[in-house]
């Protein structure tokens, strides 16, 4: 019993100096790490769709919003001074935050959209080519390049912006 009682004990130290060294590295650490994570997951909505012509050719314009784009603190957008992004298909986009436009079985159907600041998230587009087939639901990606870090959004229809 004695023997327990000190192994528990030993055990509880351990723990306690072990959590005491990680809350001192804290301070330590870089600012935009502390600062990755948002509020919440993006919730995505459709604003409408547009007839939109490039070079000739016919295009729809779907047109989004992340709804709830003020709870995204605006530090999770700043570039860190001299660093940089891990190999990514977005790597020649020059933003930390940038939102990748997906139909539901997760094929892309947007290239990176950079987004500077919160308020860029109110409304962006994404271009399908009339003619083609338009997914039943899409969603959106916002791809930190900074940290890695991913947040997918709600489904959404890009017909009647019905959601799921």
């Amino acid at each position: 019993m004695r023997t327990i009682r000190l192994a528990i004990l030993t055990l509880t130290i351990l723990f306690t100096i072990s959590v005491a060294n990680t809350d001192a590295q804290t301070p330590g650490m870089q600012p935009e790490l502390l600062k990755q994570v948002p509020a919440r997951l993006p919730k995505l909505a459709l604003l409408g769709a547009v007839a939109e012509t490039k070079g000739g050719v016919p295009y729809h314009k779907i047109v989004l919003t992340i709804t709830n784009w003020e709870k995204y603190n605006p530090d999770m957008f700043v570039l860190p001074v001299g660093k940089r992004f891990p190999g990514s298909s977005c790597g020649d986009v020059k933003a930390r935050i940038v939102v990748l436009v997906y139909s539901e079985r997760g094929t892309p159907l947007s290239g990176c959209v950079p987004m500077s600041q919160p308020a860029d998230l109110s409304t962006f587009s994404f271009l399908i080519r009339k003619g083609s087939s338009v997914p039943k639901f899409i969603y959106a990606v916002m791809n930190d390049q900074s940290t890695g870090a991913v947040y997918r959004s709600n489904l959404v229809s890009p017909f009647g912006g019905e959601t799921k």
